[in-house]
């Protein structure tokens, strides 16, 4: 039971519905991107930002260290990203394909206020989602991003009339339903085609494509 002087057990999920290119947001080693998109005849990259520092729509506070923690776990783990959050039931059983692969993060400093930019790989059978975020990108459209994990804890902080998650642990940094993600992002959709260098293609007998094109 929460109360406004203890805290809430928390074995349960915690879930977030509710120009600058994507090398200079988040950084990747070249060699990484090599192995991605080896085989993908149409690699598509999008950079992100995903979480900021603050209080969401339900009362959980995103403090400065959870969401530096939230970064690290992306670099580490390089969680998959779902069309949605699964249930409680259906992440024992279900292992739905990912959209995306999130390849890195970096966090930085905006309006006062630490926030967590995400750059991921679009997995190549997941072509109705790439239409999508390029048709979004087209139209200036928001693309709402929702993570999910779980909690060992909330306690509630009085100063922010908010729950500290403590014991938090990233599962999968997702795609939510436009209105539906607990924490607003900044609308930004960086798109790009991350291919090799000239001499990799020739050894694949392809033809040679531009490192890097992004959408704008």
């Amino acid at each position: 039971m929460n109360t406004r002087t203890g805290y809430a057990l928390m074995d349960a999920e915690i879930t977030e519905m509710d120009s600058t290119s994507s090398d200079a947001l988040v950084p990747l080693e070249k060699d990484l991107i090599k192995r991605v998109v080896e085989g993908d005849d149409d690699p598509l990259f999008v950079t992100m930002q995903i979480l900021s520092e603050g209080v969401s729509k339900n009362r959980k506070n995103y403090t400065r260290e959870l969401v530096q923690q939230v970064a690290d776990e992306i670099n580490s783990k390089r969680p998959n990203g779902y069309q949605g959050h699964l249930s409680s039931e259906d992440r024992k059983t279900k292992a739905p394909d990912p959209l995306v692969m999130w390849l890195g993060a970096e966090t930085k400093e905006e309006n006062g206020k630490m926030v967590v930019y995400a750059r991921g790989y679009v997995m190549p059978y997941a072509s109705k989602f790439k239409q999508y975020l390029r048709k979004a990108k087209a139209l200036g459209k928001n693309v709402a991003m929702s993570i999910q994990g779980t909690a060992e804890k909330a306690v509630y902080n009085a100063k922010s009339a908010a729950y500290d998650l403590q014991g938090f642990v990233l599962d999968s940094v997702d795609f939510a339903r436009e209105g539906s993600e607990g924490v607003p992002n900044n609308g930004t959709l960086i798109l790009a085609s991350e291919m090799v260098d000239d001499e990799y293609k020739s050894n694949k007998g392809e033809k040679a494509v531009e490192k890097t094109d992004v959408l704008k």
